[in-house]
């Protein structure tokens, strides 16, 4: 099962698509149906995250010794502070990840900072008024749990993009 939480409030959650690659090359599609838009659980404790929705995805086929892909778009479309924009994206840690790419897309010329300790955007497309920053991380290990934290700790992999 795959999760993804979103506010609802400020813009759209798409999943693009979620598949399984075999070992023997076959490729398994889990079905749009297979995805379920709801309120966050967290909406039931505390009415002020209301607007926060998760998409849960029922994926078809995994097995272990399976590749996991999938593509989400999520679009702001009525940011908090009109004309500017912030994001924050941590890339999983606790997995095996062949390939996992964050795209963000901007007005071109606007001026972008970028706050991270670990990775940089580089410039992946620059098509009429749209600038493409990607970051891409690969992790051939599990990062092991620290015993004297009680949570997992470290924010390495965090990346954070401001205008």
């Amino acid at each position: 099962m795959l999760s993804f939480s979103y506010p609802s409030a400020t813009g759209t959650f798409e999943i693009d698509y979620v598949r399984v690659r075999k070992p023997d090359g076959s490729i398994v599609e889990t079905p749009p149906e297979n995805v379920q838009d709801m309120a966050a659980q967290i909406t039931r404790e505390a009415p002020f995250y209301s607007d926060l929705h998760e998409k849960h995805v029922a994926v078809k086929g995994l097995s272990v010794g399976d590749v996991l892909e999938f593509r989400t778009l999520q679009h702001t479309t009525k940011p908090l502070a009109p004309g500017q924009f912030w994001t924050s994206y941590r890339f999983s840690d606790q997995l095996i990840v062949l390939d996992e790419e964050l795209e963000i897309s901007v007005p071109r010329g606007r001026a972008v900072k970028v706050k991270s300790t670990t990775v940089q955007p580089v410039v992946k497309s620059t098509l009429g008024t749209t600038q493409t920053f990607s970051i891409r991380m690969t992790r051939m290990r599990r990062r092991r749990r620290p015993s004297a934290c009680g949570r997992w700790c470290g924010d390495g992999w965090r990346s954070r993009m401001y205008s």
